[in-house]
């Protein structure tokens, strides 16, 4: 049987007669109540992923999470047909195997986080739900004057087109939080190598060659520069930081957007490589493996064989200078009781002279991340519960829930323009018209085709194969996978 987080387990689970009294009053006077309220509404099933699920373990320092709870409450208490129920699923590597489970069983919930390269895996099935006239409504729980209010797409920060529409170009649900790609600096490790993180590296922004530099200084004075590896996802940031400005920088941009929206979405990129367009020996997938390269020398020693735990792990110890990560690490990095020293982060450096390298320097790029997906099943249309999911999941992403949401969870910023996170994250929220995400990694293109990539890149990364043997082993499967996507996508 599925474990379900309802208002009454949740309320038992809370200490404190305020926290009590102050949920009891959403419950509406006068009707059934306990287990007769569950019995007199109709369920809704939900998984919000680990990134907002309530009462998850989110490690030593930091409390469980609430506020999904609460805002479910708020949204029970004006809907008094429907009763919200947090299921509770595996979280981290085992959540994949999960929801095939789930669909084979056909007992997913009605609202469940989903990822991208699923949403593409899925395409053909009846699994997920477009919502392509959904997005087009207004969003009521948005004030008017707001971005998302008339519009309810409109609410999302860039890059919502490129994640979101999938190689049918359809949409299947919406951002509920960006992780953003961000460097934790160990400050007692650059201070001893004489590298000052204000004036050196985010006052002015600092370029990835002047990366390459500090990181040569930091080697020199005895030191592991970055705690990374040629792991996933890692390698899937490295495109995701410096495609797009490789693609614009020569105007091959142009040649993959065919629609002119600026963004080049998953199919745009299999039909490139189907028409010929874009190919493993273009000058900007070179120069995409270059940086690669040249970075490979400051990272953690036996990169090609490291997990990202053990990455972490470095990095927490104090081993390392530098440490690529989400956002979503940084509550845990904060709380972290054995740290013994002093860290802050910082935005990827600019990529733009690496640009102009290979043709004009770029604008600057944000550094990339990834959108936390909620999307509506095949449950929610067999139990006709489409509308007040939609409803739910517009309060989900208010600038009030998503305010409230992402501050409590202090490690991710909200999807929607108008919220507000924590102050310390805010720098990696890109404002209005700033690039967010303009094109996509190959594991959210397809999970195989970016897996094969990472295993054809290693053999090369690791002196197996030369960089031309590795991309002209990659060329048929680029040309394979496009085939069958569009094939699919076209049925």
């Amino acid at each position: 049987m599925t474990t379900q987080l309802s208002r009454r387990a949740f309320l038992q689970g809370l200490s404190g007669a305020a926290a009590l009294a102050g949920l009891a009053a959403c419950v509406q006077p006068g009707g059934p109540q306990g287990d007769d309220v569950d019995a007199a509404r109709q369920t809704i099933e939900l998984y919000v992923g680990g990134t907002f699920q309530p009462e998850v373990a989110r490690g030593e320092g930091l409390d469980h999470l609430l506020e999904a709870r609460h805002l479910a409450d708020e949204w029970e208490a004006e809907h008094s047909d429907y009763a919200l129920e947090f299921v509770a699923g595996p979280g981290g590597e085992g959540i994949e195997q999960w929801v095939k489970s789930l669909q084979a069983a056909g007992t997913m919930p009605d609202i469940l986080n989903a990822v991208d390269n699923w949403l593409n895996r899925d395409i053909g099935t009846d699994y997920w739900v477009i919502v392509d006239d959904y997005v087009e409504e207004p969003n009521h729980y948005i004030p008017q004057g707001e971005l998302g209010h008339d519009r309810w797409r409109d609410a999302f920060i860039a890059g919502f087109d490129a994640r979101n529409r999938m190689i049918d170009s359809h949409y299947y649900g919406v951002p509920q939080a960006i992780n953003g790609v961000q460097i934790f600096c160990n400050l007692d490790i650059l201070e001893a190598s004489g590298v000052d993180f204000e004036s050196e590296i985010i006052d002015p922004r600092w370029t990835f060659d002047d990366m390459l530099g500090i990181s040569q200084r930091i080697a020199d004075a005895g030191h592991t520069p970055w705690s990374l590896a040629w792991a996933p996802p890692y390698w899937n940031w490295i495109q995701t930081t410096a495609l797009s400005g490789f693609l614009k920088s020569t105007g091959k941009w142009s040649v993959l957007d065919t629609n002119n929206d600026d963004f080049v979405t998953s199919i745009e990129r299999f039909k490139a490589i189907d028409r010929g367009d874009w190919t493993a020996d273009s000058v900007e997938f070179r120069a995409m493996h270059q940086m690669a390269q040249d970075w490979t020398q400051y990272w953690s020693e036996g990169f090609l064989g490291l997990t990202s735990a053990e990455m972490s792990a470095l990095f927490a110890r104090g081993e390392a200078a530098f440490w690529w990560s989400t956002s979503n690490s940084y509550p845990v990095v904060q709380n972290d009781p054995l740290r013994e020293f002093d860290f802050a982060i910082a935005r990827f450096p600019l990529c733009f002279d690496r640009m102009a390298t290979i043709g004009q320097g770029g604008p600057t790029q944000y550094p990339g991340g990834a959108y936390n997906t909620i999307a509506m099943t095949a449950t929610a249309t067999r139990n006709g519960t489409l509308d007040p999911c939609v409803d739910f999941m517009k309060l989900f992403t208010s600038c009030e829930g998503q305010g409230r949401l992402s501050r409590e969870h202090g490690g991710v910023v909200p999807a929607v323009f108008c919220a507000q996170g924590r102050p310390e994250l805010e720098q990696f929220k890109p404002d209005v018209g700033e690039t967010f995400l303009l094109t996509i990694h190959m594991r959210s293109m397809h999970f195989d085709y970016g897996e094969t990539y990472w295993r054809i890149t290693s053999e090369w990364l690791g002196g197996t194969l030369s960089y031309d043997e590795a991309m002209a082993k990659f060329q048929p499967v680029m040309e394979q996978f496009a085939k069958d996507a569009i094939e699919r996508a076209e049925a």
